[in-house]
């Protein structure tokens, strides 16, 4: 079973007549984690991107020209984002400075598997023990049960087999016949000499190619900044409404660095806390704009940036004494810093929030939420979702409003218009 996304990005590249094929097929087709690798002919490229954005993707600047090109959508429906690192070149080690010529012949050896294309049995089974190997330098547990019943049809003498055989005429041997056996740790203990044997052999500027790729990395990346700037995010909400464990989430989902900011400006989360300095009040501008710098900052390397709370919070209504002069303070307060690309609001009612945190009393957290859900009125960026829905489905739901803000950050084209998200309630 493949995932419903790529059947039919695969189905578009069958009609467009590209040449292509998967390097690796993920180890849970209908909910892969981590890159899909795929291998194109360049001269289908062109075709290549018309597809991709056809069926949603957008490429990460970049990342937008071949041997590495990068495009990536994110599906509500099964919460995942679908990544797709797509090349001409089947390359090995650090930097891809480990080449070969196999391109051309991987894809006229390819193999029809259903939806998708495939590389042939032995070129499967040689192109991931190496990337294992040569790319991770151990081989992965989900890959294992994989590796040991390819090798029955691996061939030593095939074309990654006689690539192997220069460099040692007995190591293709050895390689298949460790993994026949499942000897796992035998395995890695041959990837250092595999891979100094395989240097040796390079000239001068093939050895130096990881340190030139890196090298253009970071002369071209004051150029990206613009574009690779990361989106902010603000969550706002009860105590009890979800906001640690909606972070957490998106942390392990989202493809790209994510850095979470506290912005509390008080310790408890609301404005009836106490506070034992009497500096605190004059101090709470500043600690705003130290964690606003702090996210700029993260922003700028291409992090995601989520504060949880937000200056927004000073918008909320005081209580007795001196209403007038805290008023003003919090309006001050509530404007001190700059605001963020994304303000998604957890509403939960009042009654749930008592029931999951049982500190403050159902009243309190009900007049509470009336005065966040008052503030969707007042600022343009926030969206409101249902915190009663199951985590999954809340996820899925902020993740859909951030990739939107890439989207329009990433591709700002009419290919990158996506659906409106004017209403902004997430219904149950």
């Amino acid at each position: 079973m493949l995932h419903t996304r790529l059947a039919a990005l695969f189905k578009g590249l069958d009609e467009a007549s590209v040449s292509w094929c998967l390097l690796r097929i993920p180890s849970v087709p209908a909910s892969p984690r981590g890159d899909i690798d795929l291998l194109i002919d360049r001269s289908h490229v062109s075709s290549v991107r018309h597809v991709l954005l056809s069926q949603g993707f957008i490429p990460v600047p970049g990342w937008t020209e071949l041997p590495d090109m990068l495009w990536v959508d994110f599906d509500e429906l099964s919460g995942r984002f679908l990544v797709l690192e797509i090349t001409d070149e089947i390359v090995f080690g650090p930097g891809g400075r480990l080449r070969t010529n196999e391109r051309a012949g991987c894809l006229a050896r390819r193999r029809h598997d259903g939806a998708l294309w495939r590389l042939d049995d032995d070129d499967g089974y040689w192109a991931l023990l190496l990337h294992c190997l040569l790319d991770k330098g151990f081989v992965p547990d989900h890959y294992k049960q994989r590796l040991q019943s390819m090798a029955v049809v691996a061939r030593i003498d095939g074309p990654f087999g006689q690539i192997l055989a220069s460099l040692d005429a007995h190591m293709p041997a050895k390689l298949r016949d460790a993994a026949l056996i499942g000897g796992w740790s035998q395995l890695q203990t041959f990837a250092p000499a595999l891979s100094q044997k395989w240097t040796a052999q390079l000239r001068t500027t093939e050895r130096l190619r990881p340190f030139l790729v890196r090298a253009w990395r970071l002369v071209r990346a004051p150029l990206l900044v613009r574009r690779r700037r990361g989106v902010s995010v603000a969550l706002l909400g009860l105590n009890g409404a979800g906001k640690s464990t909606l972070v957490k989430r998106i942390e392990e989902a989202f493809p790209f660095p994510v850095t979470k900011i506290y912005m509390g400006l008080w310790k408890s989360g609301n404005v009836r806390s106490s506070e034992d300095s009497i500096m605190a009040p004059l101090m709470r501008p500043f600690r705003a704009w130290r964690s606003y710098l702090a996210g700029l900052c993260a922003q700028f390397l291409g992090h995601l940036v989520i504060f949880d709370r937000y200056v927004y919070d000073a918008r909320l209504s005081p209580e007795p004494p001196l209403l007038k002069l805290k008023r003003a303070y919090m309006s001050v307060l509530a404007r001190s810093v700059p605001p963020p690309d994304l303000v998604l609001l957890l509403d939960l009612p009042g009654v749930v929030a008592t029931q999951r945190k049982d500190e403050r009393t159902q009243a309190q957290n009900e007049a509470e939420r009336l005065e966040y859900l008052s503030l969707a009125a007042q600022i343009p960026r926030i969206r409101v979702i249902d915190a009663t829905l199951e985590p999954g489905a809340i996820c899925a739901s902020a993740l859909s409003l951030v990739w939107d803000c890439y989207r329009r950050r990433w591709l700002p084209t009419k290919a990158g218009a996506t659906k409106d998200h004017q209403v902004q309630e997430v219904s149950r």
